[in-house]
């Protein structure tokens, strides 16, 4: 196993990152974990899109529980870019189609660029609440039934679930 995947006593993921070291080292750090990351995430996503039932296990199982976190992660990071490219394409559409009502919807060319970045962020902000939905309504079943795992795997099982939704998304705009 890789020096980067083990945990230690201070802790480990993204805030033990930034609190030590240089500028350099943590950003090349944090680089290697994103790097690992969508690789992991890419074989996974190649064994359970065949199989979505089966295969969602097979493919936790085939990583650590750190890096499962990590996967889960960037399963979250992609379906919250695909959604936000998706309702964006959708709304130019939209606006296009119907240019003298376009002032009632959300607009990323009219105004200034503050505000087409503030509604990129309520967008990106917007898109985070399925995946956190679903990692909740795991970790309290998880709880409630008393089940084995742990956060790493709700958190898996959460990016797994909505990046289909965001494929679907970015494909319908």
């Amino acid at each position: 196993m890789s020096g980067l995947w083990k945990r230690n006593t201070r802790g480990c993921g993204i805030l033990h990152i930034l609190r030590r070291g240089n500028k350099a080292t943590r950003f090349s750090e944090i680089a290697a974990r994103v790097k690992t990351a969508s690789r992991d995430a890419l074989s996974a996503f190649k064994v359970f899109a065949v199989n979505p039932v089966g295969g969602l296990s097979v493919a936790f199982e085939s990583i650590n529980k750190n890096r499962a976190l990590w996967v889960g992660a960037f399963f979250v990071f992609v379906y919250d870019v695909l959604a936000l490219l998706g309702f964006y394409f959708s709304i130019r559409h939209f606006q296009g189609g119907l240019a003298p009502l376009s002032n009632i919807y959300p607009s990323f060319e009219e105004t200034g660029a503050g505000s087409r970045i503030g509604d990129i962020l309520k967008l990106l902000v917007a898109g985070a609440v399925p995946p956190a939905s679903i990692f909740l309504a795991s970790y309290l079943a998880r709880k409630i039934f008393r089940g084995a795992g742990g956060f790493e795997g709700d958190v898996f099982i959460a990016g797994a679930a909505v990046l289909p939704v965001g494929l679907f998304i970015f494909g319908s705009s």
